[in-house]
């Protein structure tokens, strides 16, 4: 048991002296490649189609919808909305706020991957050679020039891997809640999210660097964690979306017929109408 959490709890030079200057090198680095490879424009697939769209609808004004799905039902909505929040607040519009979230992007996962290649390798030149690699690598660049939310995802995935990471060494909830909600920031990125639940409840239960009560209390406050319990469908794609995007009115048959269009106010409808309200948005 020792020596299994030795390899995740060192005490070496990479976990005690901060992040060095040259990671963040690397990571301007990262920046400065794809923004030169955005130079003549940003990559847009079916996806970014949609991301867009549902950006300058937000941007102008109109809320959560776009021209194939309004209001929105099938979207995540945290990208497309982070793109309308760079729209509003600096001259770029919504492909070039794209482009500025991919350079954000990639900056962050270099400084997140280096800290987790430091939390969990020994040997700095490999710590070294895999931060570079995550910095300026071809999967960096590549996926720095689409409109797409892959990187994104992945800098999750590394930020929840983190968060368990600290919870094993220095058993503290904080980073157990810092991984929960972790999980929901993913969601509202990918629903493939989902397996970090099923991944999470088997770390949490297989770390013998815990007791087996503390395994089976943490596995329970990560699952609850997740919520939300007013909606117990059974599908957590599904109630994350409820959560995000609020109900269907269409689902209240204590309405009129007529007055079932729209939603009613989820996570993200909430904040739209929040910076609606403190004028924003239009």
């Amino acid at each position: 048991m020792n020596a299994a959490g030795g390899s995740l709890a060192r005490s070496g030079p990479e976990a005690t002296d901060g992040t060095p200057p040259w990671v963040f090198a690397l990571a301007l680095g990262s920046v400065v490649v794809v923004l030169v490879a955005n130079l003549r424009g940003i990559a847009v697939g079916d996806d970014g189609v949609g991301y867009r769209a549902i950006a300058e609808s937000i941007a102008n004004g109109d809320g959560l919808g776009y021209f194939l799905d309004d209001p929105l039902t099938i979207w995540p909505p945290l990208w497309p909305a982070l793109m309308a929040l760079v729209d509003l607040l600096t001259p770029l519009n919504a492909l070039g706020a794209a482009v500025a979230l991919n350079a954000a992007t990639v900056a962050a996962a270099t400084l997140v991957g280096h800290g987790l290649l430091a939390a969990v390798v020994a040997d700095r030149r490999l710590v070294g050679w895999g931060t570079a690699v995550i910095a300026l690598g071809s999967s960096t660049v590549g996926f720095g020039h689409l409109l797409m939310t892959d990187l994104a995802f992945a800098v999750v995935v590394l930020v929840w891997l983190r968060c368990l990471i600290r919870y094993r060494r220095e058993h503290r909830m904080i980073w157990l809640a810092a991984a929960s909600v972790t999980v929901w920031v993913g969601f509202g990125l990918r629903y493939v999210s989902l397996y970090l639940l099923a991944l999470g409840c088997a770390w949490l239960l297989f770390d013998a660097t815990h007791t087996w009560r503390r395994r089976l209390l943490g596995a329970a406050a990560y699952l609850y964690a997740q919520g939300p319990h007013e909606r117990k469908s059974g599908e957590p794609v599904r109630d994350s979306l409820l959560w995000q995007l609020g109900e269907p009115l269409a689902s209240d048959h204590d309405l009129p017929e007529g007055q079932r269009e729209g939603r009613l106010s989820g996570i993200a409808n909430m904040t739209i109408q929040a910076l609606r309200h403190i004028g924003l948005l239009g």
